[in-house]
């Protein structure tokens, strides 16, 4: 399987690919991670010696409170690194995953000042001043903090879920802001390259599941082949009007649809493909009578997203996939202590078969 590091892409007809910058060899296969909250390796580790095997990719998330926050400048952001610095330092083909806002809500909240009442306006006047350059600093420093701790493997998923319309300050609201919002993207990626050429980055374009639904917006959203490493897609157990307990039809007839969606977009900009964010969704439950499904304690869906990861591995290839361990709602990993409101394992079926598929 052909991965890459930073600007190299899978080797398409006629255009060959460029070769990693390191002498460590790329994995042959996809990559675990785990999320399980921000700020605490310890919990990755956790669930990494429950599940006795190797967790290699950490994912955690960038602060988006402030400038300050995005550029790692702060005390508290940089023991945040340093904390993922460990633990990927700690693991053959390690990587930290960074879920990186392009902008800070502050910055959204002063154009929404500026522009009252309108806030598809805020945010393209936002971004067209992003794609100036005129927030390169941060990104640069971003970049420079990172190499200066000793983090120099990971991958930014830069703007992350970007689909989710007014959800996130980064949201693409359609394609009237699609220059604004791809050229500072260009940026993102231009300064962070040239700040740290050395450093091992890669960059996700990772939209979730419904981006893939509409072609006309991905292609709007698209910022070039020169400036994207990885394709991603978030998808959970939740989605279509399934019941409850209808995990065979939901799969099926939803999941598998998307999944297949995306790997025919990584494939046709010679990109591999990623899963940032994937689990069960246990606080949604669909009786029939509509809105969304969602398949609580799934086994299924846990079986099947293993299979087809691990069938689609080499193929399309797929380079990492991330569980989200999140206390409440994904977790299938208790998490020590574990709190009172929470049993010990909120999804047993879906633990037993994550383990059974993926355990040491």
């Amino acid at each position: 399987m052909a991965l890459h590091h930073r600007r190299a892409v899978i080797a398409r007809a006629g255009v060959p690919a460029e070769p990693p910058p390191d002498p460590e060899p790329l994995p042959t296969t996809w990559l675990l991670g785990v999320h399980d909250g921000n700020g605490q390796p310890h919990m990755v580790r956790h669930f990494e010696s429950w599940l006795e095997r190797p967790v290699p990719v950490i994912q955690d998330v960038i602060r988006r409170v402030s400038w300050d926050a995005i550029a790692m400048r702060t005390p508290f952001d940089q023991s945040v690194a340093r904390g993922v610095r460990d633990y990927v330092n700690s693991h053959t083909n390690g990587r930290a995953n960074w879920s990186m806002s392009m902008v800070p809500t502050p910055e959204l909240q002063l154009y929404r000042q500026l522009f009252p009442g309108d806030d598809n306006l805020a945010r393209l006047r936002m971004y067209e001043n992003g794609a100036t350059g005129a927030y390169n600093v941060h990104y640069r420093d971003l970049a420079l903090n990172l190499e200066r701790i000793g983090l120099r493997r990971a991958i930014f998923r830069v703007g992350y879920e970007w689909n989710l319309v007014s959800t996130w300050p980064w949201s693409f609201q359609g394609p009237f802001m699609s220059a604004a919002w791809t050229e500072t993207w260009r940026q993102i990626v231009t300064t962070m390259r040239a700040a740290t050429p050395t450093c091992q980055w890669e960059y996700d374009w990772n939209p979730t599941w419904g981006g893939y639904d509409n072609p006309t917006v991905l292609n709007a959203a698209w910022p070039g082949d020169d400036y994207v490493d990885v394709v991603g897609i978030d998808i959970y157990d939740r989605g279509g009007n399934y019941p409850c307990e209808d995990f065979v039809n939901r799969w099926h007839n939803w999941a598998l649809s998307r999944l297949t969606k995306a790997r025919s977009f990584a494939r046709a900009h010679g990109k591999p493909l990623s899963i940032p964010e994937w689990g069960v969704w246990q606080t949604l439950c669909n009786d029939g009578q509509g809105g969304w499904g969602a398949g609580i304690d799934n086994p299924y869906y846990i079986e099947q997203m293993i299979n087809w990861i691990n069938a689609n591995a080499q193929s399309t290839p797929i380079y990492y996939a991330v569980y989200f361990n999140e206390a409440g709602r994904h977790n299938i990993v208790p998490h020590p202590p574990y709190p009172a409101d929470f049993s010990p394992y909120v999804s047993p079926n879906a633990s037993a078969m994550f383990k059974s598929k993926l355990g040491g």
